[in-house]
């Protein structure tokens, strides 16, 4: 019933491949630009490095899921990582049960400026399957691209 605890890390840096599991993967480059903007992060700014303004901010992954979990799938939405995140704050699980479409998908990417790489350090407890869990949840995407140009990926 109680399970066994490990420390287990998730780095969203730049991978070099995609790891799918249903309805979402780990991957690269996430090819959409327009849609709307998240930040997270204990000091998230409301503005973007473009200059533009995000839609809310949220000082953990677990209050932006939290508030993902309640919108309609009517949209693209990025949720960017801020330089200052830090995982000590998360409750475990997370939870995401969104569930978008092939054009409205959720992203979850460091910012554009990111000075380093994000990491979501907890724990995995095999009772409850993992420190993120996809509960029904489908096109959740963790971008291991930042928000920055590369190419033609964004």
């Amino acid at each position: 019933m109680g399970g066994s605890t490990i420390t287990t890390t998730l780095s969203l840096s730049s991978f070099t491949s995609a790891l799918n599991f249903t309805g979402a993967y780990i991957g690269i480059g996430e090819n959409i630009v327009a849609g709307d903007y998240y930040a997270i992060g204990p000091g998230a700014s409301y503005t973007q490095p473009n200059g533009d303004n995000y839609v809310a901010k949220f000082a953990t992954l677990t209050a932006a899921v939290n508030a993902l979990n309640n919108l309609p799938g009517n949209s693209k939405r990025f949720f960017e990582f801020q330089s200052d995140y830090v995982s000590t704050s998360e409750t475990y699980p997370i939870t995401i049960t969104y569930s978008g479409t092939a054009t409205k998908k959720a992203v979850f990417r460091a910012r554009s400026d990111a000075s380093s790489t994000i990491n979501i350090i907890g724990p995995y407890n095999t009772s409850f399957g993992g420190m993120i869990v996809l509960d029904g949840a489908d096109h959740i995407i963790f971008d291991g691209f930042s928000g920055r140009d590369i190419g033609n990926i964004k």
